[in-house]
Formats: C-alpha cells, structure tokens, sequence
C-alpha cells in the first residue's frame, strides 16, 4: 500500500467516529468538505515505518461514508503514528502535534495531554527514519 492509500479514503469521507481507546469514549465528526480536507491534512503521513506498536492505541478513527458505513479504521499511536491494517507497520505523521490539537478541538479531552508526550516520541521517529 502507497503513503496516499489513506488520503484516498480520507476523500471518500463524510463522517469520522473518534474514540479514546481507555476511555471508551466516542465522539463523531461530521466532515464537510473544508474539515474533511483539514483531516486529510492532519493525518498525512511522511513514510512507512514498517515498525509497531504493541499498545491498543491512543485514538481510534472510524472513518464512514455518507451512509455511515464503515471505509477504514486507523489507530493514533503516541501523537506521531497511525495503524491502519492496509498498511505493513506504522506510517509516520507528517505533523503529530497538528492532530492532536484538531482531536482537541473536537472534544477528545486526552489529546493535549499525550502532546505532552510527543516530543519524546517524535525523537524516535526521526531516530528510525534517519536510520
């Protein structure tokens, strides 16, 4: 699957089911066309780490059509990347940061708090992306 796999259908997307993995909390984002493109954004990726994660997740994304049916699943992983079981491992986030002030602004009251965590994360991510 090619880094743009996601954008692709990230384009196809009306709505967007949030949840917060210890939390089990869910909330949904209905995407117009100027928030969908703001999403895609967020949620670009710089590369295929082929790395993983053995935790659940931080955030999961549903990602619907317009009859709510369900296109994808992707998995937030520590605010810097994302699981999505079209991919071979994780793909790194352009911005990670960016997303978790956008889950902020759309009620996931967890994500300011993993920004916290971020910078360390994102020093292992450029670690294995630079090596």
């Amino acid at each position: 699957m090619t880094l743009s796999a996601l954008d692709d259908v990230l384009r196809r997307a009306f709505h967007v089911r949030l949840v917060e993995v210890h939390a089990s909390r869910a909330v949904v984002v209905d995407l117009g066309r100027g928030e969908r493109d703001r999403l895609r954004a967020v949620m670009a990726v710089q590369s295929l780490a082929g790395m993983g994660c053995a935790c659940m997740g931080d955030v999961r994304f549903e990602i619907l059509d317009a009859r709510r049916e369900r296109l994808a699943v992707v998995l937030l992983h520590h605010g810097i990347t994302l699981a999505w079981g079209d991919w071979n491992g994780h793909a790194v986030l352009k911005n990670g940061t960016a997303l978790l002030r956008w889950l902020s602004e759309h009620g996931l009251s967890k994500a300011p708090r993993k920004a916290a965590e971020t910078q360390s994360w994102q020093e292992v991510a450029d670690r294995l992306l630079n090596a």
